[in-house]
């Protein structure tokens, strides 16, 4: 995901995956402009549910719960047990024990970069994936959801 000279937003993606979710904001959540959010639902055999946004909570967000949209999300993480990694072209962030105890969430991005060359290595492009680790004893299903702002006007 990258933003071109005039600060459009442009996301290529290749997904492997029963279902995303692709939400555009509307004029009033522009706070959310070069952002994208991933939600994970995480259901055990033992009746235990686990819903959150894989982000602590922003401090744009209103405190009161809305009735809709974004801030209506769980936004449950506090973030002690993630961990960011940057190390240019590849990013990661490490989800360890986090909104589930017993669940490790990796996940990779990659933007393509090809030395001595500016023109393709500027090309709007990033390749996410995400790997899954149950910790625990008991089975689980979990579900990602990986939604995106877009800048300007949608036609």
């Amino acid at each position: 995901m990258h933003n071109d000279y005039a600060g459009r937003l442009y996301l290529m993606m290749y997904v492997n995956c029963d279902s995303v979710i692709i939400t555009f904001f509307t004029e009033q959540q522009r706070f959310f402009h070069h952002m994208f959010l991933l939600q994970v639902f995480v259901s055990r055999l033992n009746g235990k549910i686990v819903s959150s946004v894989l982000c602590s909570r922003s401090s744009q967000l209103p405190k009161a719960s809305a009735a809709s949209g974004i801030g209506c999300w769980d936004w449950n993480l506090n973030g002690d047990k993630s961990i960011y990694h940057a190390l240019f072209p590849r990013s990661w962030t490490v989800y360890d024990g986090e909104p589930d105890p017993e669940l490790r969430i990796v996940s990779h991005q990659i933007s393509p970069f090809i030395p001595h060359n500016y023109k393709e290595s500027s090309l709007p492009v990033s390749v996410f994936t995400f790997t899954l680790s149950n910790q625990g004893d008991t089975p689980t299903d979990v579900t990602l959801v990986f939604t995106w702002a877009v800048a300007g006007e949608i036609s």
